[in-house]
């Protein structure tokens, strides 16, 4: 009776210990196959996969053209996923909420590890990703029509490669997102026809692409990158309601790319700090640009750069890219015309840079 009790004592006190640290529990690997890893074809592939207790697949999930699946309620087990997740083409998906227990998706030897979350019709919230960390590869978001809140990615840590956010036409604000990523390649967000705000990636101090926001026709306001010192590129092209940009206020260095097109932004104080730009500056159709400041400490670094500032009709003073034109070495461009001022090369350098000279 006495062993007895000692048992019964022992297992009551594993099982609260398991309770307590569940990360002790052992954990159970679902072993895709190459190139197609756990792939269900049924509500009952996808609740036998439940009831066995995975929390980690090799080789990816894949979730495509799926349309019975309604929620992901039977992978609420899933912890890691080492490979893609594709979750696209769902019809009648409307919940993430069973992936709330995911908390990386990981590069493999055979593929990278990165979340693709498009074409899903019904699918109003990101809800579901509070507790992922990382993604070891590259994040696309994509052609979801009824997307309205992307805030589940608050908690994102890692983001190795692409941040791709297109097509997601009733998304209003990107706020908060990857602001605990610090380096990342390249992040483009465009074609998203009710975005009014980017307020995102605080914390990101690198950059080894380009930032491009494009064709966003309600964009209204740029804010976050605020520890970003060096980028390769930063294209804003065709947002043209966009008017306020407090953001990039660290920046220092653009290597390759400086693109500004159809905005109404008065001015260009945000790259006050900016000191080192790469072979091509171009500024067109910004119609409530009067001035260059914000350019004021930018000189090129390489050789035959290019400058264009063109159809500004409000721009009167370009005495800011002084140092700029005078920093311009061998076969170099430089062309300014239809704006309200339009000063030559020669007049640039000689002072002769404003409306009011």
């Amino acid at each position: 009776m006495q062993q007895t009790m000692k048992k019964l004592i022992s297992i009551f006190l594993l099982m609260g210990y398991l309770f307590v640290f569940p990360g002790c529990q052992k954990e159970k690997i679902y072993k895709g196959k190459v190139f197609v890893g756990f792939y269900p074809q049924s509500i009952d592939d996808m609740k036998s996969f439940y009831e066995d207790g995975f929390t980690i697949i090799d080789n990816g999930l894949n979730l495509r053209h799926l349309d019975w699946l309604e929620n992901l309620d039977y992978l609420s087990n899933l912890e890691s996923v080492n490979g893609p997740v594709k979750i696209s083409g769902n019809s009648e998906l409307t919940s993430l909420k069973g992936l709330r227990n995911l908390t990386s998706i990981n590069n493999t030897n055979d593929f990278y590890g990165s979340l693709h979350i498009a074409g899903n019709v019904k699918l109003k919230s990101l809800e579901g990703l509070n507790n992922l960390k990382k993604i070891e590869s590259s994040l696309f978001i994509s052609n979801n029509q009824e997307l309205e809140d992307c805030s589940s990615l608050k908690n994102l840590q890692e983001l190795n490669n692409y941040f791709h956010f297109y097509n997601n036409d009733n998304v209003v604000s990107l706020t908060d997102i990857g602001n605990s990523i610090q380096i990342i390649d390249e992040i483009e967000i465009s074609d998203s026809e009710k975005l009014t705000e980017i307020s995102s990636f605080e914390n990101l101090t690198e950059m080894n692409s380009i930032i491009s926001i494009r064709n966003n026709p309600n964009l209204q306001a740029i804010h976050g990158f605020s520890s970003l010192t060096k980028l390769h590129g930063l294209e804003i092209i065709n947002n043209e309601k966009l008017k306020t940009i407090i953001a990039f206020q660290k920046l220092k260095s653009i290597k390759y790319s400086f693109l500004i097109e159809n905005t109404i932004i008065p001015n260009l104080l945000f790259l006050s700090n900016v000191d080192s730009m790469g072979n091509r500056v171009e500024l067109k159709s910004c119609s409530s640009l009067k001035s260059l400041d914000g350019l004021n400490h930018a000189e090129f670094f390489v050789n035959s750069p290019r400058i264009k500032i063109l159809n500004n009709n409000s721009l009167v003073d370009l005495c800011a890219i002084q140092n700029m034109v005078k920093s311009m070495t061998g076969f170099s461009s430089y062309a300014v015309g239809d704006n309200a001022f339009n000063p030559t090369k020669e007049d640039i350098i000689n002072g002769e840079c404003s409306l009011g000279n």
